[in-house]
């Protein structure tokens, strides 16, 4: 499934449960049944949409387990360290492109 691209406002709420790894929030909330509770609070009538504070607090977080955070975590870390990588590689590609540029020197 295609997601909508995210336009970023200065309206920003802080979750700061720590019974609950950040990690697993984040999978959580990417998996399709937390995109459905996100879409089900999101309001705005004028075309741009809002996820209001008081309506974040109406999404619901089954308490993983102890072994299920440890494994998001892990993996979530993983990805990270690979897209760091990755993007290190890409700046490395175009640098290697711009200096076989005339004029580039």
């Amino acid at each position: 499934m295609r997601t909508a691209p995210i336009v970023a406002m200065r309206k920003v709420t802080v979750l700061r449960d720590m019974s609950i790894a950040p990690e697993f929030i984040f999978a959580y909330l990417r998996s399709e049944i937390g995109r459905r509770q996100i879409n089900r609070e999101i309001t705005g009538a004028t075309g741009q949409q809002h996820l209001l504070k008081n309506k974040v607090a109406r999404i619901v977080i089954p308490p993983p387990s102890d072994t299920l955070c440890t494994q998001q975590k892990t993996l979530i870390s993983t990805v990270w360290e690979e897209e760091r990588s990755v993007a290190a590689r890409y700046a490395q590609a175009a640098q290697i492109v711009l200096s076989a540029l005339p004029n580039s020197k």
